[in-house]
């Protein structure tokens, strides 16, 4: 049941996951792209340990919440034709999607007319074409940018997330006839890291999951009798410290092997840890204003953080170098920034231009 605590608890989880992305996309060890099995080859220094632990550790149940909350959300009205449920999600997901890769594109070509930036960009290497400038893409490579692979590459979520909430009349008819069938068909889906540019694993474990708990009326405010929260954050945090220490090892398959399955667990521990986590935080009372206030510009940090961000911090190492303890306070100054700048742009947005604001959120934070 949808009571008013848990509309704003969900937004404030939001703002959290969002913030957690952010600090994902800000890694910066020499490896850049995290994934399952990521390993290291930075020495093992008190910088990099903390800047690993956050960045591919503590941070990534943000994206399986986030699918969970949207999953939750989308359940069904059964006085809603379903035609009316698709042209909704178009106006609120693909359209977003549509705009931020736009600007993500513009932005771009406008900062490659600098030879710095040129090289920051060129140096982020987002995505296809990555050592082309913007305003030298053809026509087909502007539509494969702009529709199919984004500069802004987090714009993947709400690719998927459109497919899901088209496809939420077949999952739910699915998890209803055969819901342990369908979730561990799901759950294996999500291990091997499945991907086909529109459908993924994660994304439909966790979206079924949040229409099952709808469906299923289930408490949300409430743990499970069998869930321990001390000792389910305590088993959470032992493995977030043995799965960063583990990834600055060798690269042998035991080592990745290792990797996934921790990763993985992490992912799936973190999950109702800092959902319930939030309510021993709270103690039953709704939100502090100024939270709330802040959630409305979840999307816009959403939409707005990356390549904003790679574009400052590559920027940064291209002045600063990339020693260890350079790294770390690029890595610090980034996540707080791009944050601070974002969330005052969403501010901005809603106060002088609320039409803008509107379809840049698909109408979330309007009210």
């Amino acid at each position: 049941m949808m009571t008013n605590y848990l509309s704003q608890k969900i937004r404030v989880v939001s703002l959290l996951c969002m913030v957690m992305v952010v600090m994902v996309h800000a890694y910066n060890l020499p490896e850049r792209y995290l994934h399952a099995m990521s390993m290291v080859q930075a020495p093992m220094t008190l910088n990099n340990f903390l800047q690993l632990f956050l960045g591919n550790g503590f941070s990534r149940f943000a994206i399986p919440l986030f699918f969970m909350i949207s999953g939750y959300l989308n359940f069904p009205k059964p006085d809603v034709p379903y035609r009316d449920v698709a042209w909704k999600r178009f106006r609120t997901v693909f359209v977003p999607y549509l705009l931020w890769s736009g600007f993500g594109l513009l932005l771009y070509a406008g900062v490659q007319e600098n030879d710095f930036f040129w090289r920051a960009t060129e140096k982020a290497a987002l995505g296809a074409y990555s050592d082309i400038p913007v305003k030298a893409y053809s026509w087909g490579q502007w539509l494969y940018r702009w529709i199919l692979e984004p500069i802004p590459f987090q714009l993947w979520f709400l690719r998927c997330l459109f497919t899901y909430t088209l496809l939420t009349p077949l999952l739910l008819r699915g998890l209803r006839r055969a819901p342990g069938i369908l979730l561990s068909f799901f759950g294996m889906l999500w291990f091997i890291d499945f991907n086909l540019l529109i459908v993924e694993g994660m994304g439909l474990l966790f979206y079924s999951m949040g229409l099952l708990l709808r469906d299923r009326n289930i408490d949300l405010q409430q743990p499970p009798r069998w869930f321990n929260w001390p000792l389910a954050a305590s088993l959470w945090m032992a493995l977030l410290l043995l799965k960063t220490w583990l990834a600055f090892g060798d690269y042998t398959g035991p080592s990745t092997t290792a990797q996934l399955f921790l990763f993985r667990g992490c992912q799936a521990l973190g999950v109702p840890v800092i959902w319930f986590g939030v309510d021993r935080l709270l103690r039953g009372r709704t939100p502090a204003p100024v939270w709330i206030a802040l959630s409305s510009y979840t999307f816009i940090l959403y939409g707005m953080h990356a390549p904003l961000l790679h574009v400052i911090s590559e920027g940064m190492f291209l002045t600063y170098g990339e020693s260890d303890t350079t790294r770390w306070w690029v890595y610090l100054v980034t996540v707080t920034a791009v944050t601070g700048v974002c969330l005052g742009f969403g501010w901005l947005l809603k106060r002088f231009t609320p039409g803008v604001f509107s379809w840049l959120t698909g109408g979330r934070g309007v009210s």
